[in-house]
């Protein structure tokens, strides 16, 4: 019994650190410096900012631009950039890349770093990441946690039936 209390205490204060190393990690978003952003508004237009700082994709794009923006639980999908709409019957969609590779994550989770080149343009749609997505953070620390719950949990089974 007494082994299972010790059990059941770590697997709490693993939790608890999961959390505060989680809630630590999104604290500690750095503001970049020296940003470019060029947005080609699919019709001819396009423009370009240089020496723009900020954390976010989003926040840089909001910092010179109206966004309009769909919300997903946390997530951003951009709708519209200066009045200019996505437009399903010309397959036409606001995308970004950075650094000129194309962004598969929403634009208020891209983290920036200094001197990056943001480009959004309302185009048809790319060939999209098929791979699963490994490099979120959260996800990996996600998948430890629910891997020790796990093993906790069958050791104390064992343990249990051990004795009977």
């Amino acid at each position: 019994m007494h082994r299972e209390r010790v059990l059941a205490a770590l697997m709490v204060i693993l939790i608890i650190q999961t959390r505060a190393s989680l809630s630590s990690a999104s604290e500690m978003q750095t503001v970049a410096t020296g940003i470019s952003l060029t947005i080609d508004y699919g019709n001819g237009t396009v423009v370009s900012f240089n020496g723009l700082e900020g954390q976010t994709v989003l926040n840089i794009t909001q910092s010179v631009a109206d966004v309009q923006v769909d919300w997903f639980g946390d997530l951003a999908f951009v709708i519209a950039i200066d009045g200019v709409s996505n437009d399903a019957d010309s397959n036409k969609w606001w995308q970004y890349w950075v650094n000129e590779e194309y962004a598969s994550v929403a634009c208020n989770k891209y983290q920036l770093s200094d001197n990056d080149s943001v480009i959004w343009r309302r185009q048809g749609s790319v060939i999209t990441r098929t791979e699963p997505a490994t490099d979120d953070p959260a996800l990996v620390m996600a998948a430890i946690v629910v891997g020790l719950v796990g093993i906790i949990s069958v050791t104390i089974l064992y343990h249990r039936g051990a004795r009977k």
